[in-house]
């Protein structure tokens, strides 16, 4: 069994006795063979590799995971490509226990599990937990499939296809186009794996022109980030800026990302030349860090104190919620001294009185 198929059930087992409710894989609009934690929305792709160029690669997941309202919390090894994307990387210095146990325990405090890491780490145990896990689910999707079809006799499935809430048409087309059920005398399959010729040429004609109206909405995009940048003075939005179209610094990110591939059209590029646009920020962990640091001295400044209700979102960030989670790492010990230092310069309130008032 390949060594990354391993980690991932060490790490899906780890997290599911810490009391995480968490899944094998993640159906959602789009298939993705990954680990999916659902009371946070959030992804954990485990790749050893960038696997750039192929359907799987990170930039690919990540525009798919957007699309799906998905957050992408990434782990991949040091020797990665950094990219540019949508999401939160956590790199690994190498593939042994001690390392692999640490980022365990801090996916545990990252998603409020209830225990750390067993020690040592069983791999054996761990796969055949997640593997049965991974047959249920598979299991269930099929059921959900079989039901379907005898309700609406609809044995061609489209991708979208949808019931009791689970994306039945995206599991089974991710199952490859042999994939059949054959359930009370009917075959049931993905309708993509059987299209014709002609129905993948009037596909295509549709994507061209979905493209069209792509277009009128990257110049919304970009009318909102002119805008910004003429009232800012630079073009460096937060990594997350919700705007009445949508996330425009989640926009900026994917400009980024498909000027590296050397996929953005040459007009956008001289287009967000023109306004200063930064297309290496170069963005790191610590960064990020700060930016939550100096969003927590705003909310000072208005509100008077640092004591922030833990649900509080606070100029389209979950401000409550990092503040929650910097006493928690300050209680475990787990919190570097530079950031506490940081902290207490803008007087941080390391016990929230609203505790303490209960």
């Amino acid at each position: 069994m390949e060594k990354v198929i391993d980690i991932k059930a060490v790490i899906y087992t780890s997290l599911k006795r810490a009391g995480i409710r968490i899944r094998p894989f993640c159906v959602a609009g789009n298939f993705y063979d990954t680990l999916l934690i659902p009371d946070y929305s959030t992804i954990l792709p485990i790749e050893l590799a960038d696997g750039i160029g192929h359907n799987d690669g990170p930039v690919f997941q990540n525009n798919l995971a957007w699309q799906d309202g998905l957050k992408v919390f990434r782990i991949r090894t040091m020797n990665c490509m950094p990219l540019a994307l949508d999401s939160f990387d956590y790199y690994l210095d190498d593939l042994e226990d001690s390392t692999l146990k640490s980022l365990i325990n801090y996916l545990i405090t990252e998603f409020n599990g209830t225990q750390t890491s067993p020690d040592p780490l069983d791999y054996s145990e761990s796969l055949k937990i997640f593997l049965n896990d991974y047959a249920e689910y598979d299991s269930y999707y099929r059921a959900l499939c079989c039901d379907y079809a005898e309700l609406t006799h609809h044995t061609a499935l489209r991708i979208k296809e949808q019931h009791k809430g689970e994306h039945i048409g995206t599991w089974i087309h991710s199952k490859g186009a042999g994939f059949v059920i054959d359930y009370k005398g009917m075959n049931i399959r993905s309708r993509k794996t059987s299209m014709s010729h002609s129905m993948e040429e009037a596909h295509n004609k549709g994507r061209n022109i979905a493209n069209k109206d792509n277009s009128l909405r990257w110049m919304e995009y970009y009318a909102l980030l002119k805008q910004f940048y003429e009232e800012n003075g630079h073009s460096s939005i937060p990594r997350h800026y919700n705007t009445d179209l949508g996330d425009l610094g989640s926009w900026a990110t994917r400009q980024r990302t498909s000027y590296k591939n050397g996929t953005l059209d040459k007009e956008y590029i001289r287009l967000l030349n023109d306004i200063s646009f930064n297309w290496s920020p170069a963005r790191t962990i610590q960064d990020r860090w700060d930016d939550m640091l100096i969003l927590l001295q705003q909310y000072a400044n208005e509100f008077g104190t640092t004591d922030v209700p833990q649900a509080f979102v606070y100029r389209g960030k979950a401000l409550g919620k990092w503040v929650s989670k910097q006493r928690t790492l300050h209680r475990k010990r787990m919190l570097p001294v530079s950031r506490e230092e940081k902290l207490n310069q803008i007087r941080f309130l390391w016990r929230s009185a609203r505790s303490s008032a209960g």
